[in-house]
C-alpha cells in the first residue's frame, strides 16, 4: 500500500468518509516516513563515502 492511499484516508476520513481508522492511517505515514529516510541515510552515506574515500 502506498504512502498516498493513507494519506487521502486521512483526508477521506475529516469528511467522515474514511475506510479505515486515522491511528492506522497515521501509522502506516510514520512507518513509510522512517521506512525512506532509513533508505535516503544510507543512500547519502554511500555516495559520501564514494566521493571522499
Amino acid at each position: 500500500m502506498l504512502p498516498t492511499y493513507h494519506y487521502a484516508q486521512l483526508a477521506w476520513g475529516a469528511f467522515g468518509a474514511g475506510n479505515e481508522p486515522a491511528r492506522v492511517a497515521a501509522a502506516w505515514l510514520l512507518a513509510w516516513t522512517l521506512a525512506l529516510f532509513v533508505l535516503a541515510t544510507i543512500a547519502y552515506r554511500r555516495e559520501v563515502r564514494q566521493r571522499f574515500a
